[in-house]
């Protein structure tokens, strides 16, 4: 019923009022979505997986303007750069992939900071 719900709501706000739900909540969310950009930065995925597509693209053009697609054929998987493209034709790894700039670490909430001053 409608007070049911009420009642409901009521203590969920009281309960994030002493313990902060929400703003933990929060504060999970912002660091999985930092550590995900760091780890992405730190093993470059964004310029390896370009790097592996522009490297794809060159296979299948390859083949396909030598007509030699076959469907038992298998991709070498570090293949260089096809001689038959000229090197204008591939994107440039710094054109593929834009920095994204970190955020400035956030200041201790009053509750973090409260809690280190207890410690």
């Amino acid at each position: 019923s409608i007070v049911a719900v009420e009642q409901a709501w009521e203590l969920a706000k009281e309960l994030d009022r002493q313990h902060h739900i929400v703003e933990k909540a929060r504060d999970i969310a912002v660091y999985g979505t930092t550590a995900t950009v760091d780890f992405v930065r730190e093993h470059k995925l964004v310029e390896r997986s370009a790097k592996g597509l522009v490297q794809g693209l060159g296979w299948i053009t390859e083949k396909v303007v030598a007509g030699s697609l076959s469907a038992g054929e298998d991709f070498p998987y570090k293949q260089k750069r096809p001689k038959s493209l000229p090197h204008s034709s591939l994107p440039h790894e710094s054109r593929v992939y834009k920095r994204i700039p970190m955020r400035p670490k956030r200041q201790p909430s009053q509750h973090q900071h409260h809690q280190q001053k207890l410690s």
